[in-house]
C-alpha cells in the first residue's frame, strides 16, 4: 500500500481532503499526527482513494501533520508532511463601521491578518448582498455592498473564509443603523455660470452625516469634492462645463 505525496491545506473548519494512493481496503481508517486536527470520517472510494472530513480546532498548531492509513489486515502506510495546517483569517475591523438600511453600492473594507488570495466574505443575515469582493492584500478585503431597504437595524457577525477552507469571524464590529431623515433648505450660491471651475457651494439643511455624498440633476455639473461641515451644512465643490444647459437644476444628498 502506498500514498502519493502531495500536500492537503486545511483552514480552521471542517473540510473534505482526498488521499490517493494504493490498495486502500474498504473499512481502511486515518490518522493525522499532532493534536488539534481530527478526523470526523473517512470514506474508501476505491483502492486508490479515500475521501477524509477532517475538523481543525481555532488553536489547532499551524505546519505540516503525517497522514497515516491503517487497513483491516493491518497494513499500514505514513505519508509524512502530507497535510498543513495554514493559519485562519482573522476579522478584525470595518470601515465605516455601519451602513443604512436601503443603502446601495456601497464601498466596505474589511481589515485584519492571513486573508488569502480567494477569500470571501460573509454576514450573519441574508439582508446584506456583496457586489463584489476582491482581495486587496493579506490584511485587507475591499467589498461593495448593498443592503436591503427591509433589513433589521442591529450587529452582524463578519466572516472571512479562505480559500483553504480557514474560517474566521468577528461580532460586534460592523452594524445596520435606520436611514437618516434629511432635509434641505438652501443652497449658496444659488447659481454658477457656464465654465465656472472649482466653485464652492454651501449645501443648508439637517440630518447630514459624514460620508454624505452630493449630486446635481443633468449633465455637466461635476462635483470635485463634499465635506460635511455639520448636520446641517454641507461645503461641495463643483465645476460646470462651458456647454452646460442652463436652468435649474436639483441638488440631492
Amino acid at each position: 500500500m502506498t500514498l502519493l505525496p502531495e500536500v492537503l491545506k486545511l483552514g480552521a473548519t471542517s473540510q473534505t481532503i482526498t488521499i490517493s494512493g494504493a490498495n486502500f481496503q474498504s473499512g481502511a481508517t486515518v490518522t493525522v499526527s499532532g493534536i488539534g486536527v481530527t478526523v470526523s470520517s473517512a470514506t474508501v472510494n476505491s483502492a486508490t482513494s479515500i475521501s477524509v472530513i477532517l475538523v481543525a480546532t481555532s488553536t489547532a498548531a499551524t505546519g505540516t501533520r503525517d497522514i497515516t492509513v491503517t487497513n483491516t489486515d493491518g497494513g499500514t502506510t505514513t505519508l509524512a508532511a502530507g497535510l498543513t495546517v495554514t493559519l485562519k483569517p482573522t476579522p478584525s475591523s470595518t470601515t465605516p463601521t455601519s451602513l443604512a438600511v436601503g443603502a446601495a453600492s456601497k464601498a466596505l473594507v474589511v481589515t485584519g491578518t492571513d486573508f488569502d488570495a480567494t477569500a470571501t466574505v460573509s454576514f450573519s443575515t441574508a439582508d446584506i448582498t456583496i457586489v463584489s469582493s476582491p482581495v486587496t492584500n493579506s490584511s485587507r478585503i475591499d467589498l461593495v455592498v448593498s443592503v436591503s431597504a427591509a433589513a433589521t437595524v442591529g450587529t452582524r457577525t463578519v466572516t472571512v473564509t479562505n480559500g483553504d477552507g480557514g474560517v474566521g469571524s468577528i461580532a460586534g464590529v460592523f452594524s445596520i443603523v435606520a436611514a437618516s431623515t434629511l432635509t434641505i433648505n438652501g443652497v449658496t450660491p444659488a447659481t454658477r455660470g457656464q465654465g465656472a471651475t472649482s466653485q464652492s457651494i454651501v449645501i443648508t439643511g439637517s440630518g447630514f452625516v459624514t460620508g454624505a455624498t452630493t449630486t446635481f440633476s443633468g449633465t455637466g455639473v461635476t462635483v470635485a469634492t463634499t465635506v460635511v461641515n455639520s448636520a446641517t451644512q454641507i461645503t461641495t465643490t463643483v465645476t460646470v462645463a462651458a456647454g452646460a444647459a442652463v436652468g435649474l437644476r436639483d441638488v440631492t444628498v
